[in-house]
């Protein structure tokens, strides 16, 4: 199994080996979102978009999105789904990575969560911040 947790969609797999060709396929996905067994093996459950990020974040993304996988596989395609996705993966990272280095602690997740809810260019730059961190993760 790949250790890295990579987040949403990135940008390429290594090569893969077809019968007369290597191929790429074209993005990566995201750990997580593909392995719904080890997020509840990490948190004890898939988790809660209010139980992880609070009141404010389950209020903002309404009450379709209820768990942390469903945060990974939202839809949206504006930057508060980008936020939404990224925030939900480095805050399982953050768990899963208690003993090894993440770029962030649980708790900072939230709170730039909620910082990237303040505006669209607060969003952006959080979003990408955190898929910066869940690329880089490895352990």
């Amino acid at each position: 199994m790949d250790q890295r947790r990579y987040s949403m969609e990135a940008s390429e797999l290594p090569l893969s080996r077809g019968k007369s060709e290597i191929t790429r396929p074209s993005k990566q996905q995201c750990y997580w979102k593909n392995h719904p067994d080890q997020i509840i093996s990490c948190i004890g459950s898939l988790g809660s978009i209010v139980g992880s990020f609070g009141d404010v974040c389950g209020t903002f993304f309404g009450g379709k999105l209820q768990t942390l996988k469903d945060a990974l596989c939202n839809k949206r395609s504006d930057c508060y789904g980008d936020l939404l996705r990224e925030g939900a993966a480095a805050y399982i990272n953050s768990v899963a990575a208690k003993k090894a280095k993440f770029a962030y602690t649980t708790q900072h997740v939230k709170d730039c969560i909620l910082i990237g809810l303040t505006s669209k260019a607060a969003a952006i730059e959080q979003a990408a911040m955190f898929k910066k961190a869940n690329l880089a993760c490895h352990y």
